[in-house]
C-alpha cells in the first residue's frame, strides 16, 4: 500500500512517559501499549483511541505485554523479573510469575492461551504451563450404580486455561 492508501485516524496522549510497545487485543477492539518509566499498561479503544484502562503495575519497567488469546487477560514483562497477568477488564493482578535471574524482556501467549514463553536479559526463554488446570463446565457426567460389577464415574469437562 502507498502512503495515500492510509487515513490517519488519532493520536493518543494518555501517557504520562513514553510507550515502547504497543499491540493490538486478538478481535482488534483495543490497543494496549507499555512504558518503560511510568509502569503502566494502558489500553485504548481502537475505533477512537479513548482510554479504556490504565492499570498501574508499580514493579518498575514493564517491558513488553501480549493479550491472552480471548482478550481478557494481558502478560506483563517486568523489570523486576517477574511475568504478571492482569485482568483487563479491571486491571486486577491475577498472578506473579517468578524465575528469571533478570529483567523480563518479551512475553508471549502460545495460539491456544495453554503455555506462556519469556525470554530475559538473563539470557534464557522459559516456557510456562499452569499447573492446575481450571474447568469451565462439565460437559458429561456419567454414573453407574454404586455396588454394581463394574461402578464406574466419568466427565468430560472443557479447558480454561485462564483463572477465573
Amino acid at each position: 500500500m502507498s502512503p495515500s492508501e492510509w487515513n490517519y485516524l488519532y493520536t493518543v496522549t494518555d501517557s504520562n512517559d513514553q510507550i515502547n510497545r504497543v499491540i493490538f487485543s486478538p478481535n482488534g477492539q483495543a490497543i494496549a501499549g507499555c512504558s518503560f518509566y511510568d509502569s503502566h499498561i494502558y489500553i485504548w479503544r481502537t475505533m477512537d483511541g479513548k482510554l479504556i484502562n490504565a492499570i498501574w503495575t508499580s514493579y518498575g519497567s514493564i517491558n513488553d505485554i501480549s493479550f491472552s488469546p480471548n482478550g481478557e487477560y494481558i502478560l506483563a514483562g517486568c523489570e523486576d523479573k517477574t511475568l504478571r497477568l492482569f485482568r483487563v477488564s479491571d486491571g486486577k493482578l491475577i498472578d506473579t510469575l517468578a524465575g528469571h535471574s533478570d529483567e523480563v524482556w518479551r512475553v508471549a501467549y502460545s495460539q491456544d492461551g495453554r503455555n506462556l514463553a519469556s525470554i530475559s536479559k538473563d539470557g534464557t526463554l522459559k516456557v510456562w504451563k499452569p499447573l492446575i488446570v481450571h474447568r469451565k463446565a462439565l460437559d458429561n457426567v456419567l454414573f453407574e450404580p454404586f455396588g454394581s460389577p463394574n461402578t464406574k464415574f466419568s466427565c468430560d469437562a472443557g479447558f480454561d486455561p485462564i483463572p477465573q
